[in-house]
């Protein structure tokens, strides 16, 4: 029933398990904070859509008085990177399976994550991925922001070993 657009990409969710899991969604479907919730089409009850912003890259709003023609061309992050770390936030909302193809897809994912409020979603979902990744925890990852991101979740295995590459070779 809602209708997500990030870059050129449209996501189809049910609103339920996004208010349940995110209290970025929680607040935003909540009826008292005064937005309300419109779609262009009939068969969905709201359309979400992306706008820059300066502290996260990029973030979704509902507001029908957004600017239809924001230019996404100043946006310095890298647009399919974004589209699949969004995916696999909504995975993990979801319980779906997915994969993580590289260190900068989570941190990407751990920025989102930390906006919309499901932190804890996404560290417990991430078990499967961890283990499952190849490119993950490569020789040549940014261990270190890694790190961070592995700290924002709590995840104990994660964060073992990105420690681990963080030390390097003796």
């Amino acid at each position: 029933d809602t209708r997500m657009f990030v870059f050129t990409q449209e996501f189809r969710v049910f609103a339920e398990p996004l208010r349940m899991s995110s209290a970025f969604f929680e607040r935003a479907f909540d009826p008292s904070n005064g937005i309300e919730m419109t779609s262009t089409s009939p068969l969905f009850k709201s359309d979400w859509y992306m706008t820059l912003d300066k502290d996260v890259g990029w973030a979704l709003t509902c507001d029908s008085n957004r600017n239809k023609d924001e230019d996404f061309t100043s946006f310095k992050g890298k647009r399919s990177q974004e589209q699949k770390a969004f995916n696999n936030v909504l995975c993990a909302i979801f319980n779906r399976e997915y994969k993580i193809s590289s260190a900068a897809e989570l941190n990407s994912m751990v920025t989102q994550a930390e906006y919309y409020g499901v932190l804890p979603v996404v560290s417990n979902s991430l078990t499967g991925p961890f283990y499952t990744s190849a490119g993950l925890l490569s020789p040549d990852c940014d261990a270190t922001t890694l790190l961070q991101s592995a700290f924002k979740l709590r995840h104990k295995a994660l964060f073992r070993e990105c420690f681990i590459h963080v030390l390097g070779p003796w």
